[in-house]
């Protein structure tokens, strides 16, 4: 059988626990302002740090990509680029918090044609993107949303980005 002071204690050890976890915490909107002050989803700092480790890691100062998806909440990026040495060659390089974790070869079919299915990463003028992607949600009317993940595509001409919000 429990004495008040017992229960006491019990209730008192919740609401400790129950408010401490409350300290910080932050409402949806209050979120969702701190990240459309941060440009969205979108963070051009973190891509740089992305984009110059794949032209690091894939021996090309301007990696030739088919295809490229970013998602902005995972911070994870996976590039299928054109090896510059064995043109004739594409690899998945795949990132995970601005690290990368490694690359793969792609199979591929004897009708992939990489000339036409590859570009310069540099197509994409992704030097601009938080520019494009303000634009893209006033242009939708989106301007409570912010930019979950791009994707790029090359193998369909011309290059298209893709910005999910």
């Amino acid at each position: 059988m429990r004495t008040q002071a017992g229960r006491s204690a019990v209730v008192a050890a919740v609401c400790c626990i129950v408010l401490a976890g409350c300290l910080g915490a932050i409402s949806r909107e209050e979120f969702d302002t701190i990240i459309q002050e941060r440009g969205g989803g979108v963070s051009a700092a973190s891509l740089d740090v992305v984009l110059d480790d794949l032209r690091i890691q894939s021996g090309s100062d301007d990696p030739e990509i088919r295809f490229g998806y970013i998602d902005f909440g995972s911070a994870t990026a996976v590039f299928e680029v054109r090896n510059p040495a064995r043109p004739d060659e594409l690899d998945t390089y795949t990132y995970r918090d601005e690290e990368f974790v490694g690359s793969t070869p792609v199979r591929l079919s004897s009708s992939d044609d990489l000339d036409v299915s590859t570009v310069p990463i540099s197509a994409f003028a992704l030097d601009e993107i938080e520019v494009m992607t303000e634009r893209a949600l006033v242009e939708f009317d989106s301007t409570d949303s912010y930019a979950e993940s791009l994707t790029m595509l090359a193998f369909v001409p011309p290059p298209v980005i893709q910005i999910a919000v």
